[in-house]
């Protein structure tokens, strides 16, 4: 692709009785995706679709995080919540802003419940192996340092 853009969705986005289309697109040249999804719904002639990014949070302490449980099996539920939802406190409002906070309110309660709250293991915690010594973990880190700047320095 032009310029080290990727295609994310490449399955039919718009189908009808006669044809199936992919018209609607999301291109990235990040290597953090960690999955593209497309919800097979009735409330457009487009079916939406999206990205889960895994783009990495730098923590400077040792303070369990919390964060939604996002896996292949919590993407499923996603879907199947969303075919379920009723969308008519969205399509059937006149107001714009009261349509998007209906539909945002609808897919936030959505994520809530099928991504659920989980305490991430600290940096220490996922990094360290019981058989790295002090100069290894030292190594580690400055390896890890180079590679952050030489990512930056290709975007």
């Amino acid at each position: 692709m032009s310029k080290g853009f990727l295609p994310m969705i490449t399955k039919p986005t718009h189908i009808n009785p006669s044809s199936a289309t992919l018209i609607d697109n999301i291109h990235t040249t990040s290597n953090t995706i960690q999955c593209s999804f497309i919800i097979q719904s009735d409330i457009s002639d487009h079916m939406p679709m999206g990205i889960v990014d895994s783009v990495g949070i730098s923590i400077a302490n040792n303070e369990p995080r919390i964060i939604h449980d996002i896996n292949k099996e919590t993407i499923v539920k996603l879907d199947s919540i969303l075919k379920n939802t009723i969308w008519d406190s969205v399509t059937n409002n006149n107001d714009t802003q009261g349509a998007f906070d209906s539909f945002f309110n609808l897919i936030k309660t959505a994520t809530d419940v099928a991504f659920p709250l989980k305490t991430a293991k600290t940096y220490k915690e996922s990094k360290t192996a019981a058989w790295m010594s002090l100069g290894l973990r030292t190594s580690s880190i400055h390896k890890d340092k180079l590679l952050k700047k030489n990512l930056k320095t290709q975007q």
